[in-house]
């Protein structure tokens, strides 16, 4: 038989992925799925039905034109475009649904891009979202929830009960891939050897899915805080916590690390606990070569680069099972820490400003009653007029309120939260001015 010129092969294979582009634009939007129950036994049997394997290669590297299709699907759902999302996802053996988990106090509206029911391969996650979200500026993510027992689950807990803004979980065992990512790093977790991280691991690979959803969700949330939740076989001089924002730089602003261990360590006094930036005689697992870390620290090639700063908004936590993993009542300290660390907070402050303009905040409006209010550290708010809130809560003691005007008066509707009990927390209070509890 006649073979077909390899210059005409080419050609076709790159016409691929512009037809299937064309094809997806030119098909209507599928309304996406519907359900509602317990969303934390939904992904409970994701994760328990997840490929557990060594080796077992269902995790499938997605390539060039998958990634950017998934990227235009977080865009969509970012946007609200649920219709659009599911359609393209559907090509994928994805769908989107829109659950709504009637467990909680009052029912709680969630976005879910899962795996289609009858998919047959590729394994590249799932991501939860919070179109309403308590705690707008905070993401979990379990990367590794076979290989370190129980983070799955306990994530999608802690998500759940914080209202955080996502939750991503990977879709495999973190050795379930057969090729090896070309990113820095060794590792020994898969083999007897040390070797390359597997393409199927999603802390140390950027040709994922799991980084994209990442890169997107930095997009539209400039101050993204990841928490991150792994685990370890602690050894005789180990501590019970191993703690990182993925870098030896202390942060210059919040050290929500730091913040983690102390509350954690107040919740279970008997743990013990080593920070990566603070114990620098410390070098096992302290996340330095994780490409999520990289990229929440500025590395302009998370691949390859270390970040040679920190911004304080990665937080990664490996914990002992014992105390810490192996129950329902120990997974729970960690979302006991995360709700004291991260107070409520519809509106946060992005820059020193007046209370009355719209850039100072996160939102782009002036805050109302209906808000609860996060003034963020090193920041200085300055009411001048009237203005109201449902509660305020400063982030950190460089957080400050200024009330030099003598017609400031500031209505609070619910509760005024200091940073620490020795706070000073005005930076300025002109007699006549007035914080009014209402």
């Amino acid at each position: 038989m006649k073979r077909m010129p390899s210059t005409t092969r080419i050609r076709i294979r790159l016409l691929v992925p512009i037809l299937l582009a064309v094809l997806l634009s030119s098909l209507p939007a599928v309304a996406q799925e519907t359900a509602a129950g317990s969303l934390v036994e939904r992904v409970d049997a994701i994760i328990g039905a997840m490929p557990s394997s060594y080796d077992g290669g269902q995790y499938l590297q997605p390539n060039d034109t998958s990634r950017a299709l998934f990227r235009e699907i977080f865009a969509d759902i970012h946007a609200g475009d649920y219709a659009g999302a599911h359609t393209k996802a559907a090509s994928r053996e994805y769908r989107v649904v829109l659950f709504t988990d009637t467990t909680t106090v009052a029912p709680t509206d969630h976005v879910i891009l899962e795996r289609a029911a009858g998919a047959t391969s590729r394994y590249w996650g799932t991501y939860v979202f919070n179109p309403a979200p308590r705690r707008p500026f905070l993401a979990i993510q379990s990367p590794h929830p076979r290989f370190d027992s129980n983070t799955g689950y306990q994530g999608v807990r802690t998500y759940r009960d914080a209202g955080a803004r996502a939750f991503f979980v990977s879709g495999t065992h973190r050795c379930n891939g057969l090729s090896y990512s070309p990113c820095d790093g060794t590792s020994a977790v898969c083999s007897d050897n040390y070797e390359p991280y597997r393409y199927s691991d999603m802390a140390h690979v950027v040709s994922s899915v799991f980084q994209v959803a990442t890169e997107e969700l930095l997009a539209v949330v400039p101050g993204l805080v990841i928490l991150q939740n792994h685990g370890f076989a602690m050894g005789e001089v180990d501590p019970y916590l191993i703690m990182s924002n993925g870098t030896r730089a202390t942060p210059g602003g919040p050290d929500y690390t730091v913040l983690m261990r102390d509350a954690l360590l107040a919740i279970d006094p008997t743990l013990t606990a080593k920070v990566a930036h603070l114990d620098l005689d410390w070098d096992k697992l302290i996340a330095t070569t994780n490409t999520q870390g990289r990229l929440l620290n500025g590395s302009a090639d998370p691949c390859g680069t270390p970040a040679a700063t920190a911004t304080g908004r990665f937080i990664h936590i490996e914990q002992a099972f014992s105390r810490l993993r192996d129950t329902e009542q120990n997974r729970a300290k960690l979302t006991q820490a995360v709700l004291q660390v991260f107070p409520v907070a519809s509106m946060t402050s992005v820059a020193s400003g007046d209370w009355s303009d719209g850039a100072t905040w996160s939102t782009g409006t002036v805050p109302t009653t209906a808000d609860d209010v996060l003034i963020a550290d090193g920041h200085v708010v300055g009411l001048a007029g009237a203005g109201a809130c449902r509660s305020l809560t400063f982030a950190a003691t460089g957080a400050k309120l200024d009330l030099a005007a003598a017609g400031a008066v500031l209505d609070v509707h619910g509760d005024f939260t200091f940073a620490a009990p020795n706070h000073l927390a005005f930076e300025n209070w002109t007699e006549g001015a007035r914080v009014r509890f209402t």
